[in-house]
C-alpha cells in the first residue's frame, strides 16, 4: 500500500462511574459551542446526519481538548443519571506510510490519555479500549482499492493480533456498512475501520469520519449501558430478601432505566434518515447488540421475579408479626399509648 495522504485515529474508552464516585465537572455551555474545539464541532455537525437532537438528550458533552495538547481533540460524553459514557481522543497524521504503527502507538499512549480523567474525577471502570481508524487513499476508485488491498485492510482493522489466515483477513472487508461511493466502513465489536477516496474536500471528509465514528460509538454506548444495568440488577436481586422502601425505589429506577436504554439504543434509536437506520441496524448486528440486549432482558426478568418473591416474603413476615403482636396484647398497648399521648397533647 502506498503512503496515505491522511489517517485519523479516534481512541474510545467505555466508562462506568460506580455509585458514590465523583462525576466530571459540568458540560460546556450550549451558547459557547460555536467557539468550541474541532472535535465538538465535528461531533455536532455529523450527528445531524444520523440522529435527531433527543437521541443523546441525557448525555453531557465535555470538551477536554486543552487537557490533551498533542491530540487534535478530546471529549467526554457522560450520562449523569445512568453514570456511563465514553472518552474519545482524536489524533491525525498526514503522509503516513505505516498506519498499523500509528494504530499501535495510540494504544501505547492509552495510560497517558486516561490520566486526564483521573485528574478530573474518580477513576471510572473501563471494560475496553475501542480504536476507530479512518484512512484516506490516493484513489478515485475505492472499490478497486479495497479489492487490491483487502488483506492489508483486514489486518489494519484487526491489528492482526490473532495471526489469522489471509482469507479470513480479506473476509473482514467484504461487508461494507456504507453505500457511499467515496466511503467504506468495516466494523466488528472491538474495532472499526473507515476508508475514503480523495474525491471529497477536507471538511466533508472529517464530517464523514465522525458520522461513521458515531455509528460505532452508538454501539459502544448501547453495550456499556446495558451491561451496567444488568450488573446493577443482578446486585440488587442478590440483596432482595425483604422488600424495604429503599430497595423498592431502587428497583423502580432500574426498571425505568432499562426501558429508556432499550428504547434509545436497541428498539427505536432516533435516526432521521433511511441511510442512518440501515447503518445502525447493520452495526448492531456486527457488534452483537441483540445478544447483549437479550442478556440484559434476562437480568431484568430475574429482578422482577426476585422482587415478587421478596414482596411475598415481606407480606408473610408482616402477617406473622401482626399475629404475634395481637397475641401478646400489643394492639391494646398501642391504643393506650396513643390515648395518653392525645390527652397530654390537648391539656
Amino acid at each position: 500500500m502506498q503512503p496515505l495522504p491522511r489517517a485519523d485515529l479516534i481512541s474510545i474508552f467505555d466508562l462506568e462511574f460506580p455509585k458514590g464516585t465523583q462525576l466530571p465537572p459540568l458540560a460546556i455551555d450550549k451558547s459557547r459551542r460555536e467557539n468550541s474545539s474541532p472535535i465538538i464541532q465535528r461531533l455536532q455537525a455529523s450527528c445531524e446526519w444520523l440522529f435527531y437532537d433527543d437521541q443523546l438528550f441525557d448525555f453531557d458533552l465535555i470538551d477536554l481538548s486543552k487537557k490533551v495538547p498533542k491530540a487534535r481533540g478530546a471529549v467526554l460524553r457522560v450520562n449523569r443519571k445512568s453514570r456511563v459514557g465514553t472518552f474519545m481522543i482524536w489524533r491525525v497524521e498526514r503522509n503516513i506510510s505505516d498506519p498499523d504503527d500509528f494504530k499501535s502507538r495510540t494504544w501505547d499512549q492509552s495510560n497517558d490519555d486516561l490520566d486526564v480523567l483521573s485528574k478530573l474525577c474518580d477513576e471510572p471502570r473501563i471494560e475496553r479500549y475501542y480504536p476507530f481508524l479512518a484512512i484516506q487513499a490516493e484513489t478515485s476508485d475505492l472499490q478497486k482499492f479495497t479489492s487490491l488491498h483487502a488483506e492489508e485492510l483486514g489486518r489494519l482493522l484487526t491489528g492482526d493480533l490473532e495471526g489469522e489466515r489471509s482469507a479470513v483477513l480479506c473476509s473482514y472487508v467484504e461487508e461494507d456498512l456504507s453505500l457511499r461511493s467515496y466511503e467504506k466502513l468495516f466494523l466488528r465489536w472491538t474495532d472499526a475501520l473507515a476508508v475514503y477516496s480523495q474525491q471529497i474536500e477536507e471538511e466533508k471528509y472529517e464530517n464523514c469520519v465522525f458520522r461513521a465514528l458515531q455509528v460505532f460509538e452508538h454501539c459502544i454506548l448501547a453495550r456499556v449501558s446495558l451491561l451496567t444495568l444488568s450488573a446493577r440488577a443482578d446486585h440488587l436481586a442478590r440483596r432482595l430478601w425483604i422488600l424495604t422502601p429503599g430497595k423498592w425505589f431502587e428497583s423502580r429506577r432500574l426498571f425505568a432505566s432499562f426501558s429508556s436504554t432499550e428504547e434509545a439504543f436497541v428498539m427505536y434509536p432516533r435516526v432521521q434518515s433511511v441511510e442512518a437506520d440501515r447503518m445502525i441496524s447493520a452495526a448492531h448486528k456486527k457488534f452483537g447488540i441483540e445478544r447483549v440486549a437479550s442478556a440484559a432482558e434476562a437480568r431484568k426478568t430475574e429482578l422482577q421475579e426476585q422482587l415478587q418473591w421478596a414482596k411475598a416474603q415481606t407480606l408473610g413476615l408482616l402477617a406473622l408479626l401482626s399475629y404475634l403482636f395481637d397475641k401478646i396484647g400489643g394492639w391494646d398497648y398501642l391504643k393506650a399509648s396513643a390515648g395518653n399521648a392525645m390527652r397530654h397533647l390537648f391539656r
